[in-house]
């Protein structure tokens, strides 16, 4: 029963989790730029598709939080996180990611004294602030 509330006590899971989520970051680059070029079923497909990782995504921040990842485990995440980070405004177009979620979420970046780029574009911004605003 405790590894359906917290899956990450499997074995495994974490490392999965992680492969699953790095081959998010690394298609969302093709994703939005092939996004546009799509029609709303084959958006709303990919959305669903890839849902499951968002859905990890969140939970390998749980994982963090309670100390369940290794170091390395830690570092690879950290290292996914900025890469989206980086990539904001592409992930924002294809699935409406907010970086704010990954805080929300737990990510090893908030104990990071680097600074974060993001580079977005103004209707991104207009969008969030949408979202906020009400």
């Amino acid at each position: 029963m405790e590894s359906m509330d917290k899956p990450w006590l499997k074995t495994g899971w974490i490392d999965h989790a992680l492969d699953t989520y790095q081959t998010l970051v690394e298609s969302i680059q093709e994703l939005a730029a092939d996004w546009p070029t799509m029609d709303k079923e084959e958006q709303t497909s990919l959305e669903w598709l890839f849902r499951p990782t968002w859905e990890r995504r969140a939970l390998l921040g749980r994982a963090l939080l309670g100390g369940y990842l290794s170091p390395a485990q830690v570092q690879r995440l950290a290292r996914l996180d900025r890469q989206l980070l980086e990539q904001a405004d592409l992930a924002w177009l294809c699935f409406h990611f907010r970086p704010v979620d990954l805080f929300r979420w737990g990510t090893p970046l908030e104990q990071s004294e680097e600074p974060i780029r993001l580079e977005l574009r103004p209707s991104t911004l207009r969008a969030w602030a949408a979202l906020t605003s009400s």
